[in-house]
């Protein structure tokens, strides 16, 4: 049985123009990308069972468009993303009122050598910087490995 590292930040902000989309804005500018082998991965509008739908790559507007609504919608926001050239990439899903974030290392999981668990680290390192330079405070950061 293959094992999945996650990890769960929980966050707050005195900054009421820090929403999902800037999230998500800031993960794309700063090199992540939504794209995944020519698909994007979305939690569609309504979702409860999560129930990924996949787009094609032509398709972002599309797909940004159901992220917006889903926003406006108040409801859990969930993309797949890869970082650059990687190919290593997570699935991740932002509370409405983003108090947290929960990122699942399931795509190509980074892992230690030699030493088959998940790296951490190398997550940590590409995430904390983008919710820093947002001016998000992290509570608390949960790993998970099972």
């Amino acid at each position: 049985m293959t094992k999945i590292g996650d990890l769960t930040f929980c966050l707050h902000t005195d900054n009421s123009s820090i929403n999902a989309l800037s999230i998500l804005d800031s993960f794309l500018n700063c090199g992540w990308d939504l794209v995944n082998d020519g698909e994007i991965w979305i939690l569609p509008i309504e979702d409860t069972d999560f129930d990924w739908k996949i787009f094609k790559d032509t398709e972002r507007d599309i797909v940004l468009n159901i992220i917006q609504n889903k926003y406006i919608r108040n409801e859990l926001i969930g993309v797949v993303m890869t970082y650059k050239l990687t190919g290593h990439g997570v699935s991740m899903l932002l509370q409405p009122d983003l108090k947290s974030i929960k990122v699942i290392c399931n795509i190509n999981q980074k892992m230690l050598k030699d030493l088959n668990v998940v790296d951490f680290s190398w997550y940590l390192m590409k995430i904390i910087p983008i919710l820093s330079k947002l001016k998000i405070t992290i509570d608390s950061i949960t790993c998970d490995y099972s």
